[in-house]
């Protein structure tokens, strides 16, 4: 490719500059806010990283076509930045061992409490036959509907109130010293409890902080992450965190949360898996602006020595949440 130097008389000088300026805005925007996004505006542009990044790329190819050469290295420059934060997850983690069979799946859904669909769910947790689930923003209607699930997932146990927030955990065996714990804002309570599998006790918390739309609620978030950072070092095995955390994994409230507690997310490997928002968002959101605008904010947090064999998200379920399903393997207790 023949790449010429700026000249001032190129015609396509208005179009270029406009990439450049671009290019270089979402990679300064996407790199500073991931880093040191604390308040609330700058921590919600956080999330996008996928987005600039795909921005940055439909830019520096308007670069390349305007064929100026200084130009079109700084556009490579500003894709390569926010390429770091994203290219990574569809990484293979370094102890990557291909297609070992899984004994444990979790299967974790925001249903969104005004989401009617009751079957779509129902079908899909009997089709996907988890040894645990994870379900949030549970009410009455849905705590009913759930229910029904108890011939393959007869153990459950929930918060106690199911005003819009209840969180409910279903097994297929029995949980083990199931509580309830706040680590937030009154509304949201989290359930901790222990599993067995492989003979190996893990520590299960699942929970939901509230979505950071407003600063107070923004402030609850950072708590609730704070805490349960705080809780799951004082934990002695193996740990599972499930939930609708909502935030993404370039929030610098995750970042402190994974450095904190040295769990990893599932995701690694598997790609961004984006579960927020869907077409059922907004008042009927269409589904190419839902898609434009799709967030990870769903998550299974785990200690390293479990291995992640899969992960996916699911189809549309009447919720704004797509539900995230994750196969594990869990390696046997020495004891057992």
């Amino acid at each position: 490719m023949n790449l010429q130097h700026y000249s001032p008389k190129n015609p396509n000088k208005a179009i270029a500059t406009g990439a450049l300026v671009t290019t270089v805005g979402i990679a300064t925007f996407g790199w500073l806010t991931s880093r040191y996004g604390w308040p609330i505006y700058l921590e919600l542009g956080s999330h996008f990283q996928l987005q600039y990044f795909i921005l940055s790329l439909v830019a520096l190819v308007v670069l390349v076509f305007s064929r100026w050469q200084r130009f079109v290295w700084i556009g490579i420059f500003c894709s390569a930045v926010l390429a770091v934060q994203v290219l990574p997850w569809y990484l293979p983690p370094a102890r990557f061992v291909p297609q070992p069979s899984s004994n444990l799946r979790v299967l974790v859904s925001n249903l969104h409490n005004h989401n009617r669909q009751f079957d779509r769910v129902l079908d899909f947790v009997r089709q996907e036959h988890p040894d645990f689930a994870v379900f949030i923003e549970v009410n009455h209607p849905w705590s009913e509907q759930l229910d029904t699930l108890r011939d393959i997932l007869p153990y459950r146990f929930s918060s106690e109130t199911f005003e819009s927030r209840g969180v409910v955990i279903y097994g297929k065996q029995e949980p083990i010293d199931p509580q309830l714990k706040w680590f937030g804002n009154q509304q949201t309570a989290s359930i901790v409890s222990q599993l067995e599998v492989e003979g190996r006790r893990l520590s299960i918390v699942a929970t939901h902080p509230l979505p950071p739309v407003k600063f107070w609620r923004f402030q609850s978030r950072n708590q609730h992450l704070d805490r349960l950072g705080e809780y799951v070092q004082t934990l002695t095995q193996t740990t599972l965190v499930l939930g609708d955390l909502n935030v993404t994994m370039w929030s610098p409230y995750y970042k402190q949360l994974i450095q904190r507690t040295g769990l990893k997310n599932a995701r690694q490997g598997f790609g961004i898996l984006p579960s927020w928002p869907t077409q059922n968002t907004f008042n009927k959101l269409p589904r190419q602006i839902a898609w434009l605008f799709s967030i990870p904010i769903d998550h299974c947090l785990l200690s390293p020595e479990i291995q992640v064999t899969n992960v996916r998200t699911g189809p549309d379920v009447g919720s704004d949440h797509r539900p995230l399903v994750v196969d594990l393997r869990v390696a046997p207790s020495q004891n057992s």
